[in-house]
């Protein structure tokens, strides 16, 4: 089979029944037989690619009452060897009842055809056939009709061994795009499938479209699936496609019709091959459903490995290295780093467009990424092979991400949070609980990048080290508490000193962003001032400041936490 280097113009779109009706034994095709070495086509010649079923002989005037569409009849002229005119008048009851051609034996009842019948048989574009006076109706018929057989029984022969193959491929569990792509070589021409899922398998054009035009044609493919034999626009060119919906038994509602679809770029579309696409997508939609529902078992317990792993809820090493085993996972010598993303709008609803999201993202990176659920976000473990490659991978995984939310027409509001790359299995929870922390820092403060990892947190790094105890709350109360009490009377002293440190201690972007006038908050820089008693120009003063405010803020974020998780627990008790 050729495969497609570029597309080439299409012949005029016609139907699946005028397509079909060029196949099997013709008018043409007759008189290449043996017995009718000596006959001659004398009208109808535009018909002569008209389809033979079978062959029959008639000799009484009844004619029309005994012929079946798409026959081939043969008569020595007799009932109207007294009156040929009314031989003529036959003519286009026989087209009425769709008979394929007329042969007439000449020089036994009537010695010429006459020229009023061959006139209206060209009237109706009726192929007629003359037949010499030696030739034995019985000899056309036989030679005739095991022609007709054969050429069935040819296509049933090519039908046959073509589903033969596709099904040992599948009964031997062969990837499908594998499988495609050997039905692409049986038909010669393109096949596309999809899925269930939402994937898209179609080995052929893929090395010619890109991703954009892919989705394209497959949405073109799925709107004219199971309606036969259509044209479908292919940059600018229309070509002939046989398309029709994977029905399975799966309960799920989609947002999409599954198909599979042949389309004519090489070879034209005949009907075995779209009796083929008929059969191979009844075997599709089952064995799909076998491996969704396979799938769904392994991405369960898949979920629950990851999950454990990050949490770090593994008993041994050699626990890991059993599972990991079990779903093919390559974690020899790996680098590893935890992602959370962190988005307050959600872009990304729901698990399977997550899945389909993190697909796309495993096709773009070299390194494989496996993600999971945790407290109500996306988690990400990205796996590669060295340091370097990680580091890569996961600023592509953000272009990426960037370009999603762009698709959705949502702004990026997310953060990617990242922990720290490691290269132990047993590491793995401590990036989970550094990309945990980058998450609670990157919610409270405005980032520019979104894009933060746990080294990016600077001073943070530090301040998380601290434990929640009195000496810490108490340090945070001298440097801040006479503000705090302000902060009850509803005055956002407090407010002002963080926009004011955030703003480069610049007063009028300070005013701006809180869109307040510049005179309140020189104001309030100096009743500040006097409140904690301290010189706002002296460096040391500045970073005591800034500090005793990062750990109120982290102090006030953690008691949130807690109250939410106490919350959540007693809401659940509740219920059970």
């Amino acid at each position: 089979m050729n495969d497609i280097d570029s597309f080439h113009d299409m012949k005029e779109v016609v139907s699946l029944e005028e397509r079909f009706e060029k196949r099997g034994l013709t008018i043409d095709g007759l008189l290449q037989l043996e017995p009718l070495a000596d006959s001659k086509l004398v009208a109808g010649d535009r018909s002569k690619q008209n389809i033979i079923d079978r062959i029959n002989i008639v000799g009484s005037p009844e004619i029309v009452e005994f012929v079946r569409p798409k026959e081939f009849i043969m008569t020595t002229g007799y009932p109207f060897r007294e009156n040929l005119d009314e031989f003529a008048e036959l003519i286009p009851q026989l087209v009425e009842k769709q008979v394929a051609g007329l042969g007439i034996k000449v020089k036994r009842f009537i010695p010429i055809i006459p020229e009023s019948l061959i006139k209206k048989a060209n009237e109706y574009n009726f192929p007629i056939v003359e037949i010499p006076p030696t030739t034995a109706f019985s000899d056309i018929v036989r030679v005739a009709m095991e022609e007709v057989f054969y050429k069935e029984s040819e296509h049933l022969i090519t039908l046959y061994d073509r589903i033969q193959k596709f099904t040992i491929d599948l009964s031997q569990g062969k990837d499908l795009e594998e499988v495609i792509y050997k039905l692409e070589k049986l038909v010669g021409n393109p096949v596309i499938m999809y899925d269930h899922e939402g994937n898209i398998t179609a080995p052929l054009f893929y090395e010619v479209l890109d991703s954009v035009e892919m989705m394209k044609v497959t949405k073109d493919l799925e709107s004219i699936a199971g309606s036969g034999l259509r044209a479908v626009k292919i940059r600018d060119e229309d070509f002939q496609c046989y398309a029709i919906p994977l029905v399975g038994e799966q309960q799920q509602v989609l947002d999409h019709i599954p198909f599979i679809a042949c389309i004519e770029t090489n070879y034209e579309l005949t009907e075995v091959d779209c009796l083929t696409i008929e059969k191979v997508g009844s075997m599709l939609s089952m064995e799909l459903a076998n491996r969704i529902a396979r799938k769904n078992i392994e991405k369960k317990y898949l979920n629950q490995f990851i999950q454990d792993i990050l949490l770090g809820h593994f008993t041994s090493i050699n626990d890991v290295e059993i599972r990991t085993s079990s779903f093919e996972l390559d974690v020899k010598d790996k680098w590893f780093e935890v992602l959370i993303l962190h988005s307050p709008e959600q872009a990304i609803r729901d698990l399977e467009e997550c899945t389909y999201l993190i697909k796309n993202l495993t096709n773009t990176i070299k390194g494989k990424i496996l993600a999971t659920t945790l407290q109500g976000e996306y988690v990400f473990l990205v796996m590669e092979d060295s340091e370097l490659a990680l580091k890569q991978s996961v600023k592509v995984i953000n272009q990426e991400l960037e370009r999603f939310y762009h698709y959705k027409n949502m702004q990026p509001t997310y953060f990617l949070c990242a922990g720290v790359p490691v290269s132990q299995l047993n590491d793995i929870s401590l990036s989970y609980k550094r990309a945990q922390k980058v998450k609670e820092i990157c919610s409270q403060y405005d980032y520019q990048d979104r894009l933060i990892s746990f080294k990016d947190l600077h001073i943070y790094r530090l301040l998380y080290l601290l434990p929640n105890n009195s000496e810490v709350n108490q340090y945070i109360t001298d440097i801040l508490g006479k503000l705090s009490d302000y902060e009850n009377k509803g005055l956002t002293y407090i407010e002002t000193l963080e926009v004011y440190f955030q703003s480069n201690r610049n007063i009028r972007a300070t005013a701006e962003k809180l869109y307040t006038h510049y005179n309140t908050v020189v104001y309030r820089m100096e009743k500040i001032s006097s409140l904690l008693d301290v010189d706002l120009d002296d460096p040391e003063v500045c970073l005591e400041l800034q500090i005793a405010l990062k750990l109120r803020k982290m102090r006030q974020e953690s008691s949130s936490l807690l109250s939410e998780q106490i919350g959540s627990e007693f809401r659940g008790k509740m219920i059970r």
